[in-house]
């Protein structure tokens, strides 16, 4: 039955394929339709998964319970594979210690990010208006040279007026 339905999607597909006449070279990614939605980010609901995972890493080699006899039996199973399960939790609660430590990271990182970038603008423009000030103070000091040396020049056009 499953090879039935495996063939008919492979049938279908190339047909799809055929009736649109793609070819490897011309496939382009705005052909392929990317359904947009639930699967977008929003960081609140990265906060609120974060903090279920944080309270909820350690996995607890747990209590027995059941009548007096299923007890009794679980206890049995459960002392006679500790030597293999106990590791496991272990390693299971180091792993699950680590990453939630990741993400609790990411997510500080991703809240705190917008006001890293705004400290980061707020110093580039601090920059850019000094180096404006400094730029206009250049131009002030160039316009007065050229000021001085324009009334240098009628001066000396004058001067050479009056000799001839």
């Amino acid at each position: 039955m499953r090879l039935k339905d495996d063939n008919a999607l492979k049938e279908k597909v190339q047909n799809n394929i055929d009736q649109r006449e793609f070819a490897e070279e011309n496939i382009l990614f705005e052909d392929i339709s990317i359904k947009k939605g639930p699967n977008e980010f929003d960081p609140a609901v990265l906060g609120q998964s974060v903090s279920v995972i944080n309270s909820n890493w350690e996995i607890k080699y747990g209590e027995l319970y059941g009548n007096p006899i299923s007890r009794f039996f679980k206890k049995l199973v459960k002392k006679l594979t500790a030597f293999i399960i106990v590791p496991l939790f272990e390693q299971q609660n180091n792993v699950n210690c680590n990453v939630t430590k990741s993400l609790v990271e990411v997510n500080k990182y991703i809240n705190d990010a917008p006001r890293y970038m705004m400290e980061q603008i707020d110093c580039q423009h601090s920059t850019n208006i000094e180096a404006v000030k400094t730029q206009d103070q250049l131009i002030e000091v160039l316009e007065n040279k050229i000021a001085m040396l324009e009334a240098r020049i009628e001066a000396l056009e004058k001067g050479s007026d009056n000799d001839q």
